[in-house]
C-alpha cells in the first residue's frame, strides 16, 4: 500500500504529462517507503512490492500508446478479447523454472 500511495502522490504532483522522469522518481519514492516501512517494523523485514504502472495516452489521429512501468517478480499482462500475453519476464519461482523448462506449464499453474 505505501508503494502505491508513494506513486499516486508523485503523479498527481507533477501537473503535467506523467513521463519516464516521472514514473522514475514515484518508483524511487516508492522503494524508500517500503524499505522505511521495513526498517519499521520487525515482522516486516521481508516486505517487498510488485509494483506496476500503465499510463494510456492518445496522440491526436493515433492509436493508443501505453506506457508502463514496472518492478517485481509478477509479470504484467496484456489483456485482449483474444486472450493475455505477457509484455514483462514473469521472475516468480515457477516462472523461472518454467523460463528454464525444468517444469511445464500445467505444473508452473500449480506450483506453490
Amino acid at each position: 500500500m505505501a508503494a502505491t500511495r508513494s506513486v499516486l502522490e508523485v503523479a498527481r504532483s507533477c501537473g503535467q504529462e506523467v513521463d519516464a522522469n516521472v514514473l522514475g522518481e514515484a518508483f524511487a519514492r516508492a522503494n524508500l517507503d517500503v524499505r522505511r516501512a521495513r526498517a519499521r517494523d520487525p515482522q516486516h523485514c521481508h516486505m517487498g512490492a510488485t509494483l506496476t504502472v500503465a499510463i494510456r495516452s492518445a496522440d491526436a489521429g493515433a492509436a493508443s500508446r501505453w506506457r508502463i512501468a514496472h518492478s517485481g517478480d509478477s509479470p504484467v499482462f496484456r489483456v485482449t478479447p483474444a486472450g493475455a500475453t505477457a509484455v514483462t519476464a514473469d521472475h516468480t519461482v515457477p516462472g523461472l523454472l518454467l523460463a528454464q523448462r525444468s517444469i511445464t506449464s500445467a505444473e508452473a499453474a500449480d506450483h506453490p
